[in-house]
């Protein structure tokens, strides 16, 4: 469905704009998420629908794809992708701080991490929604998070986050194309890789 409001614009159903997001690979339920992380601006709810700025879901398909070499150019040592749904919709103001900051990880990831923090200041981070690149931010610290009680403790790590630096200007307005899998992904130097940059999950050397 498509109607026009009273500024003219042209909106679209939620369905119609799922499908066009469909255009770029997306599957109904991860084109769902990105219009409702609010990548395509916030949408006008009627009664009997939500409608969706057809130009906003128009400028998310002329997002290029990001390339690997394009990233380790970027972030040479490294990059966390948290690939999770954000808490609530994104805005265009303070977006970073919106992040899912807790994280389900070995310590050894922690810990690598927390290796270039100390030796570049940073570790770049990205949330992205059905690969498209959210937001940015740096992290600067990680720290040991306790939930539960006793032998039920859980212990997960807690980013935390500023402004990204000038490193998200090559990132913003992009896709990075992973593929179905973990909640989280790193890029950097992982065993598995063969001894060069890639994708990998808890274990990795600095």
């Amino acid at each position: 469905m498509q109607v026009d409001d009273a500024g003219h614009r042209r909106l679209l159903s939620a369905r119609a704009a799922c499908e066009r997001l469909r255009a770029v690979g997306l599957s109904r339920r991860h084109a769902q998420r990105v219009l409702d992380s609010g990548l395509a601006g916030p949408p006008t709810r009627l009664p009997s629908a939500t409608l969706f700025d057809a130009a906003r879901v128009e400028h998310l398909l002329t997002w290029p794809t990001l390339e690997e070499a394009a990233i380790d150019t970027a972030c040479p040592w490294g990059l966390f992708v948290g690939r999770r749904p954000p808490d609530r919709p994104l805005t265009s103001h303070g977006q970073w701080d919106r992040a899912r900051v807790e994280w389900d990880m070995p310590a050894i990831t922690g810990a690598w991490i927390r290796i270039c923090v100390d030796r570049h200041g940073f570790f770049p981070f990205v949330q992205t929604v059905g690969g498209f690149v959210a937001l940015g931010a740096d992290i600067v610290d990680v720290r040991v998070v306790a939930h539960g009680d006793g032998g039920l403790q859980q212990r997960e790590r807690r980013l935390l986050l500023r402004e990204p630096g000038a490193w998200f200007d090559a990132l913003q307005q992009r896709r990075l194309v992973t593929g179905a899998g973990p909640p989280y992904l790193i890029r950097g130097w992982h065993p598995t890789a063969g001894g060069g940059p890639g994708w990998g999950v808890g274990h990795c050397s600095p």
